[in-house]
């Protein structure tokens, strides 16, 4: 398969060809026909020359064009197919939205498993901890595999929000009324999908 920077290069050879065939056709014309005082010879070699110089350069100028044909066509299908992973991504990540509402709203516990931060409880605002996350109407239990590491009550939930990292943070207080922070990014779920699950039971 030709590449389009050699598919450049024949049409512009064949461009340059063209006028220059048809240029060379003129002196040439000019010159035998003055020698042989030929006018007949002047005229078809002026004709002949100018329409394969013309075919020449109409060709490199179609070449051109499939060229440029070609490279949209490309850029179409790397567009299509970004469009449908994005829109197959946004599918998934929908359908799991609303598992979530759905389980909470026949009061059952949204279980999420990921990593988490905080500077609460058994948990270490430096170093992430495997944990799960439960969240119902009235709390939000952080747990690991063998206990419970943090219990926040929904209703003391000040602000939550995602960053573009996956990640979600919450600002919530302690039983001493003093700002906590809990940092999760979710294993399975996007992090802005757990945020707004947040903020509907607020």
């Amino acid at each position: 398969m030709i590449k389009l920077e050699e598919t450049n290069r024949i049409a512009r050879t064949m461009y340059i060809s063209g006028i220059t065939l048809a240029a060379l056709g003129l002196i040439v014309g000019i010159y035998f026909g003055a020698e042989y005082e030929s006018f007949m010879f002047f005229i078809y070699s002026l004709i002949t020359s100018f329409i394969v110089g013309l075919l020449l350069i109409g060709f490199s100028q179609v070449i051109n064009l499939l060229e440029d044909i070609k490279h949209n066509t490309e850029n179409t299908n790397k567009m299509m197919k970004q469009s449908s992973t994005n829109l197959n991504n946004y599918n998934d990540s929908n359908v799991k939205y609303k598992k979530l509402i759905y389980d909470l709203s026949k009061n059952i516990d949204v279980q999420i498993s990921g990593k988490a931060k905080s500077d609460e409880g058994q948990l270490n605002i430096n170093h992430e901890t495997l944990v799960s996350i439960a969240i119902n109407s009235q709390n939000l239990v952080v747990s690991s595999i063998s206990s419970t590491l943090l219990t926040i009550p929904t209703k003391k939930i000040m602000t939550c929000y995602y960053n573009p990292n996956n990640t979600l943070e919450l600002i919530y207080l302690d039983e001493y009324g003093s700002d906590r922070k809990l940092q999760f990014a979710p294993s399975a779920y996007d992090a802005k999908d757990i945020v707004e699950l947040i903020r509907s039971i607020k």
